[in-house]
């Protein structure tokens, strides 16, 4: 077949086209490739939480966390590890792994506090989600002084009322025969210049918004004093 220079030409530049394009085609599926896989580093789906959980009851804190591959979630309370991915290190029957979350069952106070997830990247900074777990204790009275208290007339006297909690309890206190009238906040309730009217049952009530409110009564005796003039 004959061919001009020319004809030859034009088929080794529409070659010459073609072998480009494959090159920059190529070119972008690898760097499309790259790009994807520049975009699959591990990332947070769950945020810092508190959680309140009253005594006895389980909490789950989640630390959802995708694109892990074969990095190893570590999970810490406060300083102290718990688990390295499924492994347990803290010798504690009541701690256990479900999915995303890590699982206290039957919370004591001393569970309070902050807990960590953790993943070391090969980025400069690790993955790192705080949660803290408060454990919260319906309020309980302490026995603290008596309650029969005898005051002379004219003196001073303190009434004494402590409870424990989490929270701190709030203690309030009032008359048997005035509910509705509160007469002061505290562990102590101070009258002073006592008479004949102060005499009676004094009410010290706990409360700290988990479970039921608790109270105990303080009677107060005034006792007189006569004196005769010879």
């Amino acid at each position: 077949m004959f061919t001009t220079p020319g004809f030859v030409f034009i088929f080794v530049l529409a070659a010459l086209i073609k072998d480009a394009g494959f090159l920059v085609s190529t070119w972008r599926n690898n760097s499309s490739d790259v790009s994807n896989k520049d975009f699959e580093v591990p990332h947070l789906i769950s945020g810092p939480e508190y959680y309140r959980v009253e005594k006895g009851g389980t909490a789950r804190l989640d630390c959802d966390i995708r694109q892990l591959g074969g990095l190893v979630k570590v999970w810490k309370n406060g300083t102290r590890v718990v688990f390295v991915g499924e492994i347990k290190i803290r010798n504690d029957d009541r701690m256990s792994l479900d999915g995303s979350h890590m699982v206290i069952q039957g919370v004591t106070i001393w569970d309070s506090g902050g807990y960590y997830c953790e993943v070391e990247t090969d980025i400069d900074q690790p993955i790192t989600l705080k949660h803290n777990l408060q454990v919260l204790d319906p309020p309980v009275l302490e026995e603290v002084g008596e309650r029969q208290l005898t005051s002379i007339y004219g003196s001073t006297i303190s009434l004494s009322c402590r409870a424990n909690g989490q929270p701190k309890p709030n203690i309030t206190w009032s008359r048997e025969e005035k509910r509705s009238e509160i007469l002061g906040h505290g562990p102590e309730l101070t009258l002073t210049h006592i008479g004949r009217l102060d005499a009676g049952h004094y009410k010290c009530s706990a409360s700290n918004g988990v479970g039921e409110p608790v109270s105990k009564a303080v009677y107060l005796t005034v006792q007189y004093i006569l004196r005769y003039l010879l």
